[in-house]
């Protein structure tokens, strides 16, 4: 390797100057939300910590038996898929499953609950008389679910649907025919709003580490 000259010393210099910055940037936003939020936390991390590992070990019991196929609602669903995912990779169950893992995005028109929901992105999807795992971060009366699991079965002909959620709203939730069984990590009793987790408050909070009330 050739001498390095002073430009490049200077640059690399700069560059890592500014990676520090930028990371005691961030790290300092992070306290600073964390304490003005921190009496607003609900569910702290080693609690979401154990219900995602509650729901991998019951995910990876459904991979060995052959169901492969994971897909992600979008959002929301990606703080608990990673999670997963990445506890999948440390077991190396990704490699000798063969798993795929989908993301579907969808949304209710003008914002309502129960309004019929717009499909914005489906991937395209070999699941034909085959079970699949759908991963979502939160669960309220479960009218996106159902709707999600009807579309997967109707038009894509799935033939079983495991669900998967990170926070339950336990005393609104209505059973749908479509799905086949449900597993929530946190089961909840109240009427808060949340983020943190995969939930967000505008867009704010998504990817902290516990869930607070907003």
């Amino acid at each position: 390797m050739g001498p390095e000259f002073e430009s490049q010393r200077r640059y690399r210099g700069e560059k890592t100057k500014d990676s520090l910055l930028f990371n005691i940037s961030n790290k300092l936003k992070y306290i600073l939300m964390n304490k003005e939020i921190s009496d607003s936390i609900i569910y702290p991390e080693e609690v979401v910590s154990s219900a995602i590992e509650r729901i991998f070990w019951n995910i990876r019991d459904l991979v060995y038996n052959d169901v492969t196929t994971i897909i992600t609602l979008l959002d929301g669903g990606m703080y608990l898929t990673a999670h997963v995912m990445e506890r999948m990779e440390q077991h190396d169950c990704i490699k000798t499953r063969n798993i795929v893992n989908k993301n579907i995005k969808v949304s209710s028109y003008h914002g309502q609950e129960h309004g019929n929901l717009d499909f914005e992105w489906i991937p395209d999807l070999d699941v034909a008389n085959k079970p699949v795992i759908l991963i979502d971060d939160f669960c309220d009366s479960g009218y996106t679910i159902s709707e999600v699991a009807k579309y997967l079965k109707k038009v894509h002909h799935v033939s079983t649907i495991y669900v998967f959620i990170l926070l339950l709203r336990k005393n609104r939730y209505q059973p749908s025919e479509y799905v086949d069984q449900l597993y929530a990590g946190i089961e909840d009793e109240t009427d808060n709003f949340y983020a943190g987790c995969g939930l967000d408050d505008n867009s704010k909070g998504r990817w902290v580490p516990y869930i607070y009330k907003v």
